[in-house]
C-alpha cells in the first residue's frame, strides 16, 4: 500500500475571542487515487487535484504525463442564527487556508491541538483488503489482530480502540457494524464501508485557524471526504473518480441559506486554449479544448488532436448555478471577500449583478444563473463559448447547489463524479459526454436504491446485488436464499466462532434454497454466497424461540 506523504509541523493552541478558533498547523498531507486510468492528487485542505504549491496532479491517461485539471476546491457559505454571513471557501494556498485537519468535538465545539496532528493524513483502503478480512471473519471471531491489515485496523471509525493517539467519540469514517454495538471493532467482524476498488478517507474542519483566503468567519463545520474509484477497463468507470462529501455543523447554533460549490480549474494539457460550459439536465460543468490542436506549453505536454473533455457532475444534488469568473479586477473577476464568494454561489457575478444570456454573460437583458449552457457543437443562437466567438484561454468555473438548512449535527451529503471523456477532439457533448454522464449518474442512483454501496453493477463484480434475495432477516425458522438469475452458487454459513454449520449448492434450475435455522443456536451468523470465484457476505441474525 502506498505510503501517504505526511509533513508534520509543530502545532500550538491559541484560542482567540472567537471560541470556535484554534491555531492548527496548515494541512500538509497528500495522497493519490490511482486504481484506474486516472491518477488524481488529493490534498487535505479543502482543495483537490494539485500538489498545494503549483503543479497539477490530475493525470489522464495515467502514466501519459498529460494533465486534465490543475486544481479544485469546495466553497461553503451560510448565515448564522442572527443572519451573519459565514464563509469557508478554498482556492489556492498563496494567501492562506480555510480548512484544517481533524474533526470537531461535538460536546465542546472545538478542535484539539492533538487532533490537528493526528488527522493530518489520509486513510487508504482497497476492496481486496476488505475481502481478505471477511474471509478471515468466516474462520472465527475474534479475528487475531495479527491477521488484520493495518488499513482496516487503523480505520478512523467511531470507538476504534486500535486507532492511535486519539479517542474517536463521534461518527467519523463509515463502517459496517457487524455486531450492532455502535463502535468499530474489526476483530469482531466490522469493516470499512467503502465504495469502489480503492477508497481514501480524510476529515477536515473550518475552525482550526484563520481564514486566509476569504477573510470570513467560519461556519463551524466538520467535513468528511471519501474519494473512490473503480478498476474496470471495459467501461467509462475506468476514466472516473468519485467524491462523497459530508458537511456537519458541530459548533453551537444552526446555519441557514447554506450553499455549497465546487471550484474547478481545468487545464486540458495546455491551459491557455480551453473553453468551459455546462449541462443543466445532468447537473454538470465541463471543459473542452478551444482550438483544433492542443499544443505543449512550458514543458507540459498537450493532448494534440485528441483532447478529452473533462466534466464534474453533482450526483445527488441539483446544480443551481454555473459561473466562470474572469481574471479582470472588476464585477466579473475573482472573489476576494465573503460577499463575493456568496454571490458566485448564488449564481450572480461577484458584485451581485445578475449574469445574462449571451456574449460573456455580462451586460445583457435576460438574466440567468447558468453560463454557456448550450452544446458547443450547436450554432448560434445557442449560447456556448464557440457560438459567441470567444478567444480560448485559461478558464475556471464554479458549480453550486443550494440553498439548504444546515442544522446542528444534521449531516449534509453531496456526491460528485469527475469524468475524462475520450472524444477524439470533438466538442459535441451530445454524442458521448452527456450520455456517459447520464449512464454513470443512473448507476449511482440505482446502486443507492439497491442498498449495495460496495460497487456498481457495470461489470465490476459478476454477483449483482439485485440478483440475490435473502429473507427473512432476522430469521426465526426458515431462511430463504433466492439467487434469481444467477447460475447456481455455493452457500456457506458459519457461526461467530468460525464453525461451519451449513454448506450447500443452489440448484441452477430452481436457484432457491430454504434452510432451517431453528436447529441452530440463536445469535449472529455469516452467510457467504460464491459465484465464479466472487463472494458476497451477509450478516444473519438467528432469533427463534
Amino acid at each position: 500500500m502506498r505510503k501517504t506523504l505526511i509533513i508534520l509541523t509543530l502545532l500550538f493552541v491559541n484560542i482567540t475571542s472567537k471560541s470556535v478558533f484554534s491555531q492548527c498547523a496548515p494541512p500538509s498531507a497528500f495522497s493519490e487515487l490511482d486504481i484506474n486510468n486516472v491518477s488524481a492528487g488529493l490534498m487535505n485542505g479543502g482543495d483537490l487535484w494539485w500538489d498545494g504549491i503549483g503543479l497539477p496532479k490530475y493525470e489522464y491517461p495515467k502514466y501519459s504525463g498529460r494533465l486534465a485539471l490543475f486544481a479544485g476546491a469546495i466553497w461553503l457559505s451560510a448565515l448564522d442564527d442572527n443572519g451573519k454571513l459565514l464563509t469557508s471557501a478554498m482556492k489556492y494556498r498563496n494567501t492562506g487556508y480555510e480548512f484544517y485537519p481533524g474533526p470537531i468535538n461535538s460536546t465542546t465545539g472545538t478542535v484539539s491541538s492533538n487532533s490537528c496532528i493526528v488527522f493530518d493524513r489520509f486513510w487508504e483502503i482497497h476492496r481486496i483488503e476488505i475481502q481478505n478480512h471477511l474471509n478471515n471473519v468466516t474462520l472465527g471471531m475474534p479475528v487475531p489482530l495479527s491477521q488484520i491489515d493495518d488499513a482496516i485496523l487503523q480505520w478512523p471509525a467511531k470507538g476504534n480502540t486500535h486507532f492511535n493517539n486519539y479517542v474517536i467519540q463521534d461518527d467519523l469514517a463509515p463502517f459496517k457494524d457487524f455486531n450492532n454495538n455502535g463502535i468499530y471493532d474489526p476483530e469482531n467482524g466490522d469493516y470499512p464501508d467503502i465504495k469502489g476498488d480503492q477508497a481514501i478517507f480524510w476529515v477536515i474542519n473550518d475552525i482550526g485557524g484563520v481564514h486566509g483566503i476569504t477573510n470570513g468567519d467560519p461556519i463551524g463545520v466538520e467535513v468528511h471526504f471519501l474519494a473512490y474509484a473503480y478498476y474496470n477497463p471495459s467501461s467509462a468507470l475506468n476514466d472516473a473518480t468519485f467524491y462523497d462529501i459530508k458537511v456537519i455543523k458541530k459548533t453551537t447554533g444552526n446555519a441557514s441559506d447554506f450553499y455549497m460549490g465546487l471550484f474547478v480549474d481545468p487545464d486540458l494539457g495546455n491551459p491557455a486554449d480551453d473553453f468551459i460550459g455546462c449541462d443543466t439536465l445532468t447537473n454538470s460543468g465541463f471543459a473542452y479544448n478551444g482550438d483544433a490542436f492542443d499544443d505543449d506549453q512550458s514543458g507540459r505536454p498537450g493532448y494534440g488532436q485528441n483532447t478529452p473533455i473533462i466534466s464534474t457532475t453533482f450526483l445527488n444534488k441539483t446544480m443551481n448555478s454555473f459561473s466562470s469568473p474572469t481574471y479582470a479586477p472588476n464585477a466579473t473577476g475573482d472573489a476576494v471577500s465573503p460577499v463575493h464568494y456568496r454571490n458566485y454561489l448564488k449564481g450572480f457575478w461577484r458584485d451581485g449583478t445578475a449574469k445574462t444570456i449571451g456574449g460573456t454573460g455580462f451586460g445583457g437583458t435576460i438574466p440567468t444563473s447558468f453560463m454557456y449552457f448550450s452544446n458547443p457543437a450547436s450554432p448560434s443562437p445557442a449560447w456556448s463559448e464557440v457560438s459567441v466567438g470567444n478567444a480560448p484561454g485559461d478558464r475556471r468555473y464554479i458549480q453550486s447547489t443550494g440553498p439548504y438548512s444546515l442544522n446542528w449535527m444534521e449531516p449534509f451529503d453531496i456526491s460528485f463524479v469527475t469524468i475524462a471523456h475520450n472524444v477524439m477532439g470533438s466538442n459535441d457533448v451530445s454524442v458521448s459526454v452527456i450520455p456517459t454522464i447520464s449512464q454513470i449518474a443512473q448507476l449511482y442512483t440505482d446502486t443507492l436504491a439497491s442498498g449495495n454501496k460496495y460497487d456498481f453493477a457495470l461489470g465490476i463484480n459478476p454477483i449483482d446485488e439485485s440478483s440475490i434475495a435473502i429473507y427473512p432477516n432476522p430469521v426465526t425458522h426458515i431462511l430463504t436464499i433466492d439467487l434469481k438469475n444467477l447460475n447456481g452458487g455455493n452457500i456457506r454459513i458459519v457461526d461467530v466462532n468460525g464453525r461451519e454449520v451449513y454448506q450447500g449448492n443452489a440448484n441452477p434450475n430452481s436457484q432457491v434454497l430454504n434452510i432451517d435455522m431453528s436447529i441452530y443456536e440463536n445469535g449472529f451468523y455469516v452467510l457467504s454466497v460464491e459465484v465464479n470465484d466472487e463472494k458476497r457476505f451477509y450478516k444473519i441474525l438467528n432469533s427463534h424461540k
